[in-house]
Order: structure tokens, then C-alpha cells, then sequence
């Protein structure tokens, strides 16, 4: 993803919610005004410092209520950090557009925006759209809740999800689906058209980086948390083999960032 992305904080004394603001666009504070939230930003970064920072001040105790995409336009970026926020973060997310496009809407709303706005609504409108949606959601949160809480008492829980939450700490959801589909395919090439589609949802024919960049980084993730016995390989011009135990990798990986933590923690 070429565009950076800048993170933004409401003021919560002069707000009732905390507000999370993500936008590659300048005015965004200024738009956002006029509807009574007051921003300051965060951090301004490429995709994957953005998700390091989210993913940080969701450890916390003080969470967001709510998460903002702005964007003035149709945005294939928007689009894409949708669809990964949704595998980070569980608070509602709305979509906020200077204009209106039916289609645009309706891949909003697929990818599972709580709700898609153009920028023209009213203020009174605005917050009373993100007050329903909170509490809509700390309501189905609650369910949830129980149910968990149930199935933990009937030992039905399955490790796997608790071992995958950490990985978030090293990988972006983009890289997460890489290695997945690699793993899914251990010992056979997975295309690069098939990766991009996987990732981004659609493929130019063009020269297209973004998933060797993504290759690039997660080999690097790999070899600073120690995993020797597994390879990336590419193969020619079409895409990548992963080599080694498929069956393995996950908990081997798990247990390599333990490891990793632990020599940190030492250093420390």
C-alpha cells in the first residue's frame, strides 16, 4: 500500500466515545470538525505501523468505541485496510465518503462496515449513527461474551485461535493470509496473481510488487524470530513454494516468538 495513512484520536472530554480516525486525506480534521469531533493525530505511517499502533492501544484498558475511514474518494486503499481491520480489531467501523457510489457502498458494506456515510450528513445525524452502532455492538458483545464463556466451560475451545492472536504482535493480516495460503499449499507454488487476488482482491497484469514486498517482509519476520527449517522459495517469475512441515509451522512459530519475547525480556 503506497498511500500513508495518518491515525487520529478524538478529544474525549468534549466527546462522549473515543473515536479512532484512519485517513490518507489532509482534511479529514477539518471535514470531521463541522460534525463537533475534535481530532489530533496519532501517527502517520504505512500500513503496517498503522497496525502495530491500532493493535497496541487495543491492549490497553481505555479501547475505541469506534473506528473511522475517511476518504474523499473511491479508495482501493480504504478498501484494503478495511478488510484487514476487521481481522484486527472487533469495535464497529464506519466509511466516510466526500461522495456517494452505489457500487463503492456495496463492497463497503460486504467486507462488514457497520456503516458507509457520505461526508454531507448532518451532525445530529452523524452521532446519532454512531451512537446506535456502539451500542448495537456492546450489546452483541455481551452475547458473544456468554457464549464464549460458555464453550469454555464445555472445553470446546480451540487453542489454535489463542496461539493465532499472537502473531498479530509480528505480522500484518496481509502477511497472516500469505503464510496461511502458503501453508495451505506446503510444497506446491502458490501464484503471485493468486496471492495478490487473496490479499488485495483483484490482480493487474502490470508489474506489481506488493506481494514480493509482502514475501520480502515475512521472511525477514521468520528469520528474526529464529525459524531455520522453514523456507520461502521462489520459483521463477510465478509465484512461491513453502518447504517444510505444514502440519508444524504454526506451532513452530508460536513457540519461536515465545522464545523470541522471553530473549527480549531478558535483554531488557
Amino acid at each position: 500500500m503506497s498511500a500513508a495513512f495518518t491515525v487520529y484520536r478524538n478529544n474525549k472530554n468534549n466527546y462522549p466515545y473515543s473515536l479512532c480516525v484512519i485517513s490518507y486525506e489532509k482534511d479529514v480534521v477539518k471535514a470531521l470538525r463541522s460534525k463537533n469531533i475534535i481530532l489530533e493525530s496519532i501517527v502517520t505511517a504505512d500500513d503496517e505501523a498503522i497496525f502495530y499502533s491500532i493493535f497496541d492501544y487495543e491492549q490497553k484498558d481505555s479501547n475505541y468505541d469506534l473506528c473511522i475511514l475517511y476518504s474523499e474518494n473511491y479508495s482501493s486503499h480504504v478498501i484494503t485496510m478495511l478488510s484487514e481491520l476487521k481481522l484486527i480489531i472487533e469495535i464497529p467501523i464506519i466509511v466516510i465518503s466526500a461522495v456517494y457510489d452505489e457500487a463503492y457502498a456495496v463492497n463497503i458494506l460486504r467486507l462488514g462496515a457497520d456503516d458507509y456515510i457520505v461526508n454531507n450528513v448532518g451532525r445530529r445525524d452523524l452521532n446519532v449513527r454512531i451512537e446506535r452502532i456502539i451500542k448495537n455492538k456492546k450489546n452483541s458483545r455481551i452475547i458473544n461474551d456468554n457464549d464464549i464463556n460458555t464453550k469454555k466451560q464445555n472445553s470446546e475451545f480451540d487453542d489454535n485461535i489463542l496461539i493465532f492472536n499472537n502473531f498479530y504482535k509480528y505480522f500484518t493480516p496481509n502477511e497472516i493470509k500469505v503464510l496461511n495460503k502458503l501453508v495451505e499449499n506446503v510444497g506446491e507454488i502458490v501464484y503471485r496473481q493468486d496471492l495478490s487476488i487473496y490479499t488485495r482482491g483483484y490482480y493487474h497484469k502490470q508489474p506489481d510488487r506488493s506481494v514480493d514486498n509482502l514475501i520480502s517482509r515475512i521472511r525477514k519476520k521468520l528469520r528474526l524470530i529464529g525459524i531455520s527449517d522453514y523456507q520461502i522459495k521462489s520459483s521463477s517469475s510465478l509465484g512461491y513454494v513453502l518447504v517444510g512441515d505444514g502440519s508444524r509451522f504454526f506451532n513452530e512459530l508460536s513457540k519461536n516468538i515465545e522464545l523470541y519475547e522471553k530473549s527480549i525480556d531478558t535483554k531488557l
